[in-house]
């Protein structure tokens, strides 16, 4: 992917980190905005209500790679099926639906597109999080990383640079 944007603008707090197995993602909630923004660009797979899972999930494929990035618990979706967004465009707006317990976006990366294979969100976008860390990202704010290998079952990423305000 050429470059990603976090998926919220301003203040975010980490409410629950990846762990293989138990939380196929990391949540994070916005208190200053509930709009949610398209890590990079590709096409939208999945646009719809699941009401098996969580709610309001959306699934995009990215860089002809094959690869997933899911956002769930959402309000509303701002996005169609087979649309194609593009880095930093508006998708939907944070929610509280399906197995949640309050407003926040669940944010996870299926490689290869398998829904049995996730992957770290924070190994794919070059940053360590954990619960209660308060990070702030601007409109500047972008993360250029490149695939230089993946495989079945791995993933190895390159990051040339960052700007904006990480904090």
């Amino acid at each position: 992917m050429p470059s990603a944007v976090m998926p919220f603008y301003g203040d975010n707090i980490i409410t629950q980190t990846y762990k293989l197995y138990k939380h196929n993602g990391i949540d994070i909630y916005c208190p200053n905005s509930d709009e949610v923004r398209a890590i990079c660009s590709g096409l939208v797979l999945l646009a719809r209500r699941d009401n098996v899972n969580g709610g309001g999930n959306i699934g995009m494929g990215e860089d002809n790679a094959g690869n997933v990035w899911l956002y769930a618990h959402l309000k509303e979706i701002l996005v169609k099926e087979n649309t194609r967004v593009f880095t930093g465009d508006m998708i939907g707006i944070q929610g509280n639906t399906g197995n949640s317990k309050g407003k926040h976006l669940h944010l996870a990366y299926m490689l290869n597109g398998d829904p049995n294979h996730f992957v770290n969100p924070c190994d794919i976008l070059g940053v360590e999080l954990k619960v209660g860390d308060k990070i702030t990202f601007t409109p500047e704010t972008y993360i250029q990383c490149k695939v230089v290998k993946q495989t079945k079952n791995s993933i190895q990423v390159e990051y040339e640079n960052m700007r904006g305000t990480l904090k």
